[in-house]
């Protein structure tokens, strides 16, 4: 008999049809019991639904799906990171949960984005775009969930008044209102909420306090400035100031503590105070909040840590070198399964370990002040102040640690410690509502706000901390005596012989050292005297003097020095006047204060208003005209950190953060909606409208920079030309006219002709031109590669290596060119497709057997068996030559291979303004509903929706082409998303059925999404291109029941699709074979929509009962999410085409999980709640869907709490 093995998802439905079950039964035999009837008299009984019962009855009756989690749910579960708070959301994720504990980031079926789901809180717009490293640009919500009211989620497009919504639906937060704190019956009110939490520890290895101090005093974690050693910007000139060197701390920074029993008693180190106080009286009422929240480091989780060890490592060298007898693709299908996307984070995040960055401290005040005027008007004033520090972890050194740490597990892979993100918000709003009595033709709302976002962020790519000038005798003498190792700069000598020549050599303690560190005038002078004296022979003879900083000219960049670099090569003239100078600016100006090295300050405005009125027609029809208006700046401000390193690391990622990055924008967006909604029967409902909206926005950094002949923002970085198109050479079977005209030339040819060939010769190579591309080439060489002969057995043969008596013979034609378009390829005009490089043609040219009519272009061996070599000489052709096509046709080689088409630009072309981008677009809405009988109901809708380009994407399409070598493309507007979207649903209210049932609702819906012109990044340094389309389609079901001792809801997700489709993209990865499907599942790799794909399925549970007239609360509930399913990728490694998942950023596969987390609330008297809280009650080891860095979210946590109303 075999041991039955429980699976979550069967745990989840079990649960719920048992305790459904069971409550249904018990009303059902409550309402079986004979009743006793007697007469009374009528009583007339009125009431009005709560915002909260409002809330959640619309999850269930709205004519569009949504979700809805009040007050009293929000405050049932501890939130560790901001994200957190949209658990419990039926088919709603959140991005990146644990990279930025400050921060919301929602995933609604699958699309996120900037402008696709906007953020409104208490009706203002809060998202600004943010730098993740080889993630590209996200978007981020800064908040403090713990002032939230509720959050309303609106799945799809709508007209919803009040509600901000964009392509992928719509996300409204409100916060507290006086009359959350006023208890009823009073005039005044004020709550006390604190909450204590375990599972966590003081954050240690934050390096913002080392800021400003002098690095040879820190302790007792020491530091060096030996590290990553800086260099000035060779693009824009030399003065002798270099970037910082980066620092070495002490090994003991990045020391983690394991859980152990008792992180879960240690209640100190994440604790939450709120207070909050509120007033009403007949004309005005107000309320001040201000909450403080200061969490440390979390643990982990123990349980399931296995499924992320021993994975697959994706693409080792390891793995390749244990199968050399395979092929390329073979060794592909081994060592790039979809199984090598599942990370080993054990690695590093080791089970019940302290998870470094994951803190946040966060203090919000909330002012609010109504005042309630004649005639039914009302005024509204808000102020609110967010001031959030967390901890940032960052996804490309994650990254860079744990590929190191999975192929070398000598050492215990150590995390990196950071310097935390600085937040300060403010949003000011101001209110106007009007609503007379018995006026059918006034029902006014106007809102004016402002939000102002200020981010002092350190996730550039630079060094986290470094020092302007090292003092390197300092440093040497550090690794000696107390390292106890030897020092980096003494390559060959010991630390004894460099004891005797250190200035700090006769020190024996740190505390010795630190009394002879003082830099006077005196030291310098004599320093650089020294300095003078030690370097004369060197600058005598290259500069022709000795002393002060060398002037650097063009030509010094052409002359040779005996001299070599660190590294031991020979510098030029130019490199070694800039070493010299460097060194001099070292001790001239012995600056040895720790700077931050990867700092980004953004700083974002939002201005808006918006206005409505609702006009009732007649009692079945009213009308509703809305207008709102915005306006966006942003300012980006990037330190750019250039290092000595080989490949200048800290150079090339700082100025793909200040480049490829959000860089300073504006724009405006207005809109304007009407919306009908008319109910000509009392079963019938029927909405519809239109949304208008205009855009327009323009890139300030690059009109600044180029206004300032800035070289980092010409067009091109310096290329001399942009890419239009691609030329795609393929070999045809001969016809006879090839073969007679290169037969005939060939006789006519004499190389040893002056003044050119015979005028018959070039009369046919005229025709030869006209239909190939290209010249004839007589004698036909490897080089050249015009033409191939091939036997029947398929094989073959370059022109000079071939019996031609016996071959048949192919002519290699140029005339297949493939336009560029908006950044991406005309598809359309691909002339000889993949299915014509299978046809055959019998018993041409006077030879047996079948041959291929085409084949494509290549410039490799012919040697291997047809199949495998169409293949190879397809992918061969992947990466265009470096020499564009007349640079091909002027050298006279590489003929068959695939080259760019490029048109060539001036001067004035480098610093062309970029132009201001204006687009506008309609969008229509239909929904319906129809009530078949008293309690079901069925809805359909139809809506559009535009969405304009982000600033980011904004600045990123009119930008900096040719960064970091990537191909230089025209410049060019992006066009407005446009989405359609369907839904179909039923509900059924089930409550009237049982006598005791306060709630009972089901609700079943088919949603369809299509997004057409989506934006999203196109390769590695983060331009923007549009995809042809977009397309989520899935089931959501919701359900509820209520009946006053118990509650539970049910809730899942299934997708049916998600895909990204774009011909010319999948063009660009298979040029000649094109075995990329035009549509992936989730997106191609290098897409921010390919990192967003949800799982397969998700389920959410909540149960619940009360006790002593509701004064006990108890409840539970379980999360389960599917694997990561990624159905297309296994398919196109085995296929060879692999390379359309090759990015910078790989998405992470997660495993399946089921979270359980569990409260109670006890209720003494009317002014004390006890609160008391368990999240991942089973402390399982797990990784978030989405999460662009590897990090296991939080462990068992207990969580008490009080609140107190006076």
């Amino acid at each position: 008999m075999s041991a039955f093995t429980p699976k979550p998802k069967i745990i989840i439905l079990s649960l719920a049809s048992a305790f459904s079950t069971l409550t249904v039964a018990n009303i059902i035999e409550t309402s079986a019991q004979p009743e006793q009837y007697q007469e009374l008299d009528t009583v007339v009984v009125s009431g009005k639904r709560t915002n909260d019962q409002k809330g959640a009855d619309d999850v269930y009756y709205k004519n569009v799906s949504n979700s809805y989690v009040g007050k009293e749910y929000l405050e049932r579960y501890r939130v560790q990171s901001a994200g957190d708070v949209l658990k419990g959301l039926n088919g709603v994720y959140n991005m990146n949960t644990r990279t930025a504990g400050g921060a919301i980031t929602p995933n609604i079926r699958g699309i996120t984005g900037k402008g696709r789901i906007p953020v409104t809180l208490d009706g203002t717009e809060q998202t600004v775009d943010v730098w993740l490293n080889n993630y590209g640009v996200g978007d981020r919500n800064y908040l403090d969930p713990a002032l939230f009211r509720s959050i309303a989620v609106e799945k799809s497009p709508a007209l919803t008044r009040g509600v901000k919504s964009g392509v992928g639906g719509a996300m409204s937060i409100r916060t507290i209102e006086p009359a959350d704190i006023i208890p009823e019956g009073r005039n005044w009110g004020i709550e006390v909420k604190t909450e204590f939490s375990g599972n966590t520890v003081a954050q240690k290895n934050d390096l913002r306090p080392f800021l400003g101090r002098d690095y040879r005093t820190l302790s007792p974690i020491g530091a060096t400035a030996d590290g990553t050693p800086g260099m000035a910007d060779v693009l824009t000139g030399y003065t002798g100031k270099p970037s910082p060197t980066a620092l070495l701390l002490d090994e003991g920074i990045a020391d983690t503590k394991f859980s152990g029993g008792k992180s879960h008693t240690n209640f100190k180190d994440d604790r939450q105070l709120m207070l909050s106080a509120a007033f009403k009286t007949d004309i005005t009422d107000g309320l001040a909040a201000y909450s403080h929240r200061q969490k440390g480091n979390y643990y982990a989780g123990k349980r399931g840590y296995q499924s992320y060890l021993n994975n697959p490592i994706y693409g080792a060298d390891a793995c390749y070198d244990q199968y050399p007898d395979k092929s390329q693709r073979e060794k592909d299908i081994l060592c790039k399964s979809s199984a090598s996307l599942v990370p080993n984070m054990a690695i590093l995040f080791r089970p019940g370990e302290e998870i470094m960055n994951s803190h946040t401290d966060t203090k919000t005040l909330l002012l609010k002040n109504n005042w309630y005027l004649p005639g039914n008007q009302k005024i509204s004033l808000q102020y609110m102040d967010n001031k959030i520090g967390f901890g940032e972890i960052n996804p490309l050194i994650t990254a860079w640690i744990l590929g190191f740490s999975e192929q070398s597990l000598n050492d215990p892979a150590q995390q990196a410690p950071g310097i935390g993100t600085k937040i300060d918000s403010k949003t000011y709003k101001i209110g106007y509502e009007w609503k007379p009595q018995d006026n059918k033709w006034i029902d006014f709302q106007a809102d004016m706000w402002r939000v102002k976002t200020d981010s002092n962020r350190h996730q550039s790519g630079g060094p986290v901390v470094g020092v302007t000038t090292p003092d390197m005798d300092y440093d040497i003498w550090y690794w000696c005596n107390i390292r106890k190792r030897q020092s980096p700069g003494l390559r060959t000598e010991s630390c004894e012989d460099a004891m005797t020549w250190n200035a700090y050599g006769s020190a024996r303690t740190h505390e010795e050292v630190l009394r002879m560190i003082e830099d006077t005038p005196d030291k310098i002078a004599r320093r650089l005297a020294q300095y003078d004296e030690n370097n004369r022979a060197i600058t005598d003879r290259w500069m022709g003097h000795t002393g002060g900083y060398y002037a650097i000219t063009p030509a010094d960049k052409n002359v040779m020095t005996d001299q070599t670099n660190h590294l031991g090569r020979l510098m030029n003239l130019a490199e070694l006047k800039q070493k010299l100078n460097q060194e001099r600016y070292y001790i001239e100006h012995p600056d040895r204060i720790i700077i931050p090295g990867a700092r980004q300050r953004t700083d974002v405005v939002r201005n808006g208003f918006n206005l409505s009125n609702r006009f009732r027609l007649s009692d079945k029809l009213s009308l509703t005209l809305a207008a709102d208006y915005q306006r966006e700046t942003l300012e980006e401000r990037t330190d750019i950190a250039n290092s000595a390193d080989l490949m200048n690391t800290f150079g090339v990622l700082t100025r793909m953060a200040a480049l490829g990055g959000p860089q300073s924008a504006k724009k405006r967006e207005w809109g304007a909606n009407l919306v009908f909604d008319w109910k000509p029967t009392s079963r019938l409902n029927i909405q519809a409208g239109v949304r208008y909206q205009n855009f327009k926005g323009r890139n300030i950094e690059l009109a600044r920079q180029r206004a300032a002949r800035n070289p980092w923002y010409q067009y091109g970085l310096g290329s001399d030309s942009y890419v239009t198109g691609l030329m795609m050479p393929y070999y045809e079977l001969a016809d006879e006219e090839d073969i007679a005209s290169q037969r005939r030339m060939e006789q006519l040819y004499d190389p040893d002709r002056i003044g050119g060939q015979v005028e018959e010769y070039q009369r046919l190579n005229r025709r030869f031109k006209e239909k190939n591309g290209y010249d004839y080439r007589p004698g036909d060489t490897f080089v050249s590669g015009t033409r191939l002969y091939s036997k029947a057995d398929g094989s073959l043969f370059q022109s000079y290596q071939a019996d031609k008596n016996n071959g048949v013979l192919y002519v290699l034609r140029r005339k297949q060119i493939i336009p560029m378009v908006a950044g991406k390829f005309d598809h359309g005009k691909v002339q000889i497709t993949p299915e014509m490089y299978r046809e055959r043609v019998n018993n041409p040219q006077g030879k047996s057997g079948s041959y291929r009519r085409y084949i494509p272009g290549s410039h490799i061996y012919m040697t291997d068996p047809v199949r495998e070599e169409m293949e190879r000489m397809a992918n061969e052709n992947q990466i265009p030559s470096k020499e564009d096509n007349n640079q091909v046709l002027k050298y006279g080689s590489d003929y068959n291979r695939t080259a760019w088409i490029r048109h060539q630009f001036g001067e004035a072309d480098r610093w062309r303004m970029p132009q201001e981008q204006r687009a506008h677009s309609w969008a229509p809405m239909l929904s319906v509903s129809y009530d078949l009988a008293d309690n079901h109901r069925l809805f359909a809708r139809y809506a559009r929706m535009s969405r304009f380009p982000s600033l980011y994407e904004l600045t990123a399409a009119t930008g900096s082409g040719g960064l970091y070598g990537s191909e230089t493309v025209a410049e060019y507007s992006l066009k407005p998303e446009k989405s359609t979207n369907w839904e179909v649903g039923y509900n059924f209210n089930f409550a009237p059925h049982f006598a005791k049932l306060r709630q009972g609702d089901i609700r079943l819906t088919y949603y369809s999404n299509k997004i057409k012109n989506q934006i999203d990044t196109s390769n590695m340094d983060g331009g923007m291109i549009q995809y042809d389309k977009a397309i989520s389609k899935g089931l959501e079901l919701q359900s509820r029941l209520d009946s006053g001792r118990f509650f539970a809801s049910f809730g899942g997700t299934y997708r049916l699709k998600h895909m990204v489709c774009d011909k010319g993209i999948a063009f660009k990865f298979d040029y000649y074979l094109q075995r990329v499907p035009e549509c992936l599942e989730g997106g191609f790799g290098l897409s921010r929509f390919f990192q967003s794909l949800q799982p397969k399925y998700s389920l959410t549970l909540d149960v619940g009962t009360r006790f002593f007239n509701e004064k006990l609360e108890l409840g539970m509930r379980a999360i389960h999410h599917s694997k990561a399913e990624r159905k297309n990728y296994d398919k196109l490694i085995a296929d060879g085409a692999g390379q359309v998942y090759e990015r910078n950023g790989k998405p992470y596969g997660w495993h399946a999980a089921t979270l359980l987390d569990a409260y109670a609330r006890y209720r003494i008297g009317k002014h004390i709640d006890l609160n008391f809280g368990v999240t991942n009650l089973a402390n399982r080891y797990y990784l978030d869907p989405m999460s662009s860095t590897p990090v296991p979210g939080p462990g068992r946590t207990v969580t008490f709490g009080i609140k107190g109303r006076f």
